[in-house]
């Protein structure tokens, strides 16, 4: 009987923290630190991943080894990016990457604003019953904010995967092998292309 009252007086306990309740500065600055450094460490690795993947869509085509260095595997493709590109490349596409991460906070924010203002118009015109006013708020904020952070996470992932694709390599005559001489795009570069080439819808693919 005394776990059974130690459990309903813990129910009663948790508090729904609203929006107005959170410390703003705190909120905006060591998340997005915290996520930064995650980031970090982990793009290296989802640079990667990115190569591997569209190599395996490139290979077998007409001029497949003329573009591309061909790896391996994980560890022949950081081998091979360290040697001919520089320790540096494994960091292509990060300074756009990074710009992802107010994606996350226009949801997380967007999130909250809209479900407390729907919260507050329904006490107002209560037009949604008691039961089912958390399922209906949290559906619509859940949605509008997923929609908002959507237009801003998928233009820059594909920018940033296509930064990560970019080596700046040519390669020279038979036996000479890959030379950094090529002249890689800059991300202006690289939005132009895609706005000239398929406009608006380019970066929503």
């Amino acid at each position: 009987r005394g776990a059974i009252m130690s459990e309903a007086t813990n129910r009663r306990v948790v508090q729904d923290i609203g929006w107005d309740e959170i410390d703003p500065v705190k909120y905006y600055t060591y998340g997005p630190s915290l996520f930064f450094f995650v980031r970090l460490a982990l793009h290296p690795f989802s640079l990667v991943k990115t190569r591997l993947q569209m190599q395996r869509r490139i290979t077998g085509g007409a001029d497949a080894g003329h573009h591309m260095v061909q790896y391996q595997g994980t560890f022949d493709a950081f081998r091979k990016i360290t040697r001919y590109e520089g320790v540096r490349a494994l960091y292509k596409g990060f300074g756009v990457a990074t710009c992802g991460m107010v994606a996350g906070q226009i949801y997380i924010t967007s999130y909250e604003v809209i479900r407390m203002n729907l919260s507050h118009a329904n006490e107002r015109l209560g037009l949604v019953g008691e039961g089912h006013v958390d399922l209906v708020r949290n559906a619509v904020a859940g949605g509008t904010a997923s929609l908002m952070s959507q237009m801003v996470v998928v233009p820059v992932d594909i920018v940033s995967q296509k930064q990560m694709m970019v080596t700046g390599l040519t390669h020279g005559p038979p036996g000479e092998g890959w030379s950094g001489a090529g002249r890689a795009p800059s991300v202006s570069g690289l939005v132009s292309g895609i706005w000239r080439t398929d406009g608006v819808r380019g970066f929503y693919k």
